[in-house]
């Protein structure tokens, strides 16, 4: 679960695997979907960590899956180059890396 200033966000269960569930996390009203492994993972056990000014702390919706900044740190301010605003290309991981179609140049 994720801790922000000491306040947990609250999660909606959407769907479940024998080795996954989704949920929707609600960020501060931003609501969106994330993958949780019922797997235990050395992402699930993050210190808390106190971010400092220009800095960035990037965390994947694949929570214990993404190398994001509990892998390489936090992120300078003078590194971020701007807003995300379309998604590429997605590989599903489960399907032989192939891309996911729906995804592909979705807005975000």
């Amino acid at each position: 679960q994720l801790v922000i200033n000491g306040e947990k966000l609250n999660y909606d269960p959407v769907s479940e695997t024998a080795i996954n569930r989704v949920e929707i996390e609600n960020l501060h009203g931003i609501k969106h979907a994330v993958e949780l492994s019922k797997q235990r993972s050395a992402m699930q056990n993050f210190a808390p960590v106190i971010i400092p000014e220009n800095m960035y702390l990037a965390m994947g919706d694949n929570r214990d899956n993404s190398a994001d900044s509990r892998v390489i740190g936090l992120v300078p301010r003078a590194e971020l180059l701007g807003r995300a605003k379309r998604v590429i290309v997605s590989l599903d991981y489960d399907d032989y890396y192939l891309p996911r179609k729906d995804r592909v140049l979705k807005a975000l």
